[in-house]
């Protein structure tokens, strides 16, 4: 049980429906005249399948590169406290990798190229996000790659032969990638000041909410009052998590940080507005369901 804990913890798997969300939100745009039925294709399970395996990887991977800064600022995590070997945790991730590129590179060519684009984008954010505070642009990068992938999967399912980048679909996918990269970017800016006693920085919180912008000026018509109503969800709910980093004493940004987490789930739905009011139902229960694991295995 305690290495299942580690290993649970390691993974940050309270944050895995958030991988999901973006997948989803990435095939609905992708597919392009969708079906609640196109979710049911072994395509969308090999899509979930390696996305599960590149999130945690990459996870594992980022205590692997952080051990020895563990071992000084954060003993409590599974490597300095022996929970598990690190040399575990190294092949673990690698493997996790190997994985998730193997599934991809079996699917086509653009399916192949965003794949390994993500896995190094993967590794370069692991192995400098300590060094540097850009790290956070990799962070983002590594998001709106998991939205292309989920995009360029769904395109090729759907057996359509004009390739992907020249798609009407790929322009839709794009503009969901960089909003979703920009809300990461914010996030990740805010998380962190998590582990450091300066003050925390409020402009990050704009960048959370950008994805507003590209909402209001996509959508027309009924569509329009349903971006609206998101936009505003959103915007809330950023705006509810600041408190935590802000006006609690002392001040709590690991969970604003997990409520921020969660919220990726609302901008996915603001990117997929026009899905019908099933699919809403289902980035409901991920929304839920990220909340509810974060009290279980911490999200950061």
């Amino acid at each position: 049980m305690k290495t299942l804990r580690a290993l649970l913890i390691l993974g940050r798997v309270s944050n895995l429906p958030t991988v999901w969300s973006n997948c989803l939100a990435g095939w609905f745009l992708g597919w392009g005249n969708f079906d609640l039925n196109t979710l049911r294709t072994p395509g969308f399970a090999l899509l979930i399948l390696a996305s599960t395996m590149f999130y945690i990887a990459g996870m594992f991977l980022n205590d692997a590169f952080d051990a020895d800064w563990d071992r000084t600022h954060r003993t409590e995590r599974p490597i300095p406290s022996g929970a598990i070997e690190s040399r575990t945790v190294w092949w673990l991730g690698i493997a996790g990798l190997a994985i998730g590129m193997g599934i991809t590179g079996c699917l086509g060519n653009a399916t192949a190229i965003t794949g390994l684009l993500l896995m190094n984008c993967i590794l370069i954010y692991n192995f400098i996000h300590k060094h540097t505070a850009w790290s956070v642009l990799f962070m983002g990068g590594c998001r709106a790659l998991l939205i292309l992938l989920a995009g360029a999967m769904a395109y090729a399912e759907s057996g359509r032969k004009l390739p992907f980048l020249l798609s009407e679909d790929a322009g839709a996918v794009t503009w969901a990638a960089v909003a979703m990269a920009t809300y990461v970017i914010g996030l990740s800016c805010m998380a962190r000041a998590e582990s450091k006693p300066a003050a925390v920085d409020w402009w990050p919180a704009l960048l959370m909410i950008s994805p507003v912008i590209p909402a209001i000026l996509v959508y027309d018509g009924k569509l329009r009052d349903n971006a609206l109503l998101l936009c505003a969800v959103l915007a809330l709910w950023v705006f509810r998590n600041l408190r935590f980093a802000f006006a609690m004493n002392p001040r709590q940004v690991g969970k604003a940080v997990g409520g921020w987490l969660a919220g990726i789930v609302i901008v996915d739905m603001l990117a997929v507005a026009s899905a019908p009011p099933r699919l809403g139902c289902v980035f409901l229960a991920l929304f839920i369901l990220a909340l509810l694991l974060q009290k279980k295995v911490p999200a950061t």
